[in-house]
C-alpha cells in the first residue's frame, strides 16, 4: 500500500503542475502581445486566449518557459542538454510477481567548445551525471537481462547521482580526434534506429545496446581512444578500456589493475536507393581474470562462482537502413535494423544473439517528431555455465522476446511513451511474461 499511496500522490502532482503551467503559459503569450495596448484590451485577449483553445490542440498551446541561461551558455560553448524521464511499467501476466512498479531516470551533459571557452583549437569537454530512483520491473517480470535499463543505471539500488562521463576530445582536423577520460559505454555501443539510452525508443537493453558486449565492458571507467570520420560519419573507432567499473569512483587508482578491454569497431556507411545505412562490425578482447558472474545493472544473475578465466571476446554485426525519409531531412525516418553477436562461453552469460526490427520516426504531417519501433530479439545461455546456473536458479533455456513501442510528442520538451513487452525468461520456472508501460520524458 505504501507504494501504491506513492504511485497515486506522484501522478496527481505530475497532473496538478501539468494543469497549472497551461493557463500560464497561455497567459504569457497573451501578454507578449499586452506590451502596446491598454489593460481593458489586454483582459480581453488574455480570456480569449483561454477561452479558445480547444481540447485536441491544448498540448500545442503549452508553451514551456525559455530557459535563456541555457541559451546564453551554449553561445558560449557551453551546450547543457537534460533528461527526466519517469517510468509507470507493469507485469500483468507470467514472469516471477504480477505488479506495477514506478521508476525513473535523471540524466545531465554538457558539451563544452574549450575552444571558445579560451583554449585549445579543436578541444571538447564531455561531462554526464546520472541518477536513477525507484523500483524497477526486472524482478517482477522475471527477466535476467533488464526489460527497462534506464532506472536500473547508472549503479542499480541507490540513487545517487554519479559521473559516468569526463572525456577530453582532441580534434585533430576534421576527420580525425583522440580522446581520453571516463567514457559511459553503454552510449558509445547504439544506432540512430535503436538509440536513446532506453530514454525515448526501446526500454528493453537487448535492444537499447548490446548486452552480449556488457560482460566485457565495464558500464562506465576510464578509457583512451581514437576515431577517423569521413563526411561527419564516424568511419573507424579505436578505445581501450579499463576492465573494471569505476562508475562510484574516478578510477583513477585501478587504472587498468585488473586488465585492459580493447575495442575496435569499422562502420560502412551506405546509400541503398539515396538513403542513409550502415554496417558495423566490432570486436572486443579482455584480459581481465573472470571468477564469478557479480551483480550489475545490465544482468540480474546473483553472483555465481565460475572456473576462473583470463580473458575473453566478442565479436559482433550491427546494420541498419532508411526505407523512408522525410523531405526536410535524411536523418528523420523510418528504417530496419538488426544486429548479431557471439561471445567467448567459458566466461560470458550470453553465448549468441540476434536482434531484428522496425524503427524510426512516423512521417505523417505534423508527427515527425513521433517515434515508433518494434523489435524482436533471440539469445542463447552459455553452455559452460548452465551448471552454474542451473544449480542456482533451477532450470535454464534460451531467451526471447518482442518489444513495441509508441513515442508521442507532445512538444519540444515532453515526451510520453506507450511500451509493451513480451518475454521469455531464462528460468524454465517462470512463464512468458507481458509487461505494459507508459514513459513520461522531459528534456531540456
Amino acid at each position: 500500500m505504501p507504494h501504491l499511496n506513492k504511485t497515486i500522490a506522484f501522478h496527481r502532482f505530475a497532473l496538478t503542475l501539468l494543469l497549472s503551467i497551461l493557463p500560464l503559459s497561455l497567459q504569457a503569450q497573451a501578454t507578449d502581445q499586452c506590451d502596446h495596448i491598454n489593460d481593458e484590451a489586454c483582459d480581453a485577449l488574455l480570456s480569449a486566449e483561454l477561452n479558445n483553445v480547444s481540447n485536441k490542440d491544448w498540448f500545442n498551446a503549452l508553451r514551456l518557459p525559455r530557459f535563456s541561461l541555457l541559451d546564453d551558455l551554449a553561445e558560449k560553448g557551453i551546450l547543457f542538454e537534460g533528461n527526466l524521464t519517469s517510468f509507470y511499467q507493469g507485469n500483468v501476466a507470467g514472469g516471477a510477481q504480477n505488479k506495477f512498479q514506478f521508476s525513473g531516470h535523471g540524466d545531465y551533459a554538457a558539451n563544452m567548445n574549450l575552444e571558445k571557452l579560451g583554449f585549445g583549437r579543436g578541444q571538447f569537454l564531455k561531462i554526464r551525471a546520472e541518477h536513477r530512483f525507484g523500483d524497477p520491473i526486472t524482478q517482477a517480470s522475471g527477466a535476467l537481462l533488464p526489460p527497462n535499463i534506464s532506472p536500473e543505471t547508472p549503479v542499480r539500488n541507490s540513487d545517487e547521482l554519479y559521473i559516468t562521463n569526463f572525456l577530453f576530445i582532441q580534434a585533430l582536423s576534421e576527420n580525425f580526434a583522440l580522446y581520453f577520460g571516463k567514457v559511459d559505454s553503454l552510449g558509445e555501443m547504439s544506432g540512430s534506429l535503436t538509440s536513446g539510452r532506453g530514454l525515448n525508443q526501446f526500454s528493453n537493453l537487448v535492444l537499447v545496446s548490446n548486452p552480449i558486449g556488457m560482460r566485457s565492458i565495464a558500464y562506465s571507467t576510464l578509457g583512451a581512444g581514437f576515431s577517423v570520420m569521413q563526411d561527419g560519419e564516424k568511419i573507424f573507432n579505436f578505445l581501450a578500456l579499463n576492465a573494471h567499473d569505476t562508475v562510484e569512483s574516478t578510477g583513477l587508482s585501478e587504472l587498468y589493475a585488473k586488465g585492459v578491454a580493447l575495442i575496435p569497431e569499422v562502420t560502412l556507411p551506405t546509400r541503398f536507393g539515396g538513403k542513409r545505412g550502415k554496417h558495423s562490425f566490432m570486436g572486443i578482447w579482455s584480459t581481465r581474470e573472470f571468477a564469478e558472474l557479480a551483480q550489475s545493472p545490465l544482468f540480474l544473475f546473483p553472483s555465481v562462482p565460475i572456473q576462473k578465466r583470463e580473458g575473453t571476446w566478442v565479436l559482433s554485426y550491427e546494420a541498419e537502413q532508411f526505407l523512408a525519409t522525410s523531405d526536410s531531412s535524411d536523418r528523420i525516418g523510418w528504417g530496419i535494423f538488426g544486429r548479431a553477436a557471439i561471445a567467448d562461453q567459458r566466461t560470458n552469460p550470453i553465448r549468441y544473439l540476434f536482434t531484428l526490427g522496425v524503427a524510426g520516426n512516423n512521417l505523417a504531417r505534423g508527427r515527425e517528431q513521433d517515434r515508433f519501433g518494434v523489435g524482436y530479439f533471440y539469445y542463447g545461455v552459455s553452455h559452460d555455465l548452465r551448471p552454474a546456473f542451473t544449480n542456482l536458479l533451477g532450470g535454464i533455456q534460451n531467451g526471447q522476446g518482442v518489444e513495441l513501442f509508441y513515442n508521442f510528442s507532445l512538444n519540444k520538451q515532453t515526451a510520453l511513451t506507450f511500451d509493451a513487452q513480451i518475454l521469455r525468461s531464462p528460468l524454465k520456472k517462470y512463464d512468458t511474461a507481458c509487461l505494459i508501460g507508459t514513459r513520461l520524458n522531459f528534456s531540456f
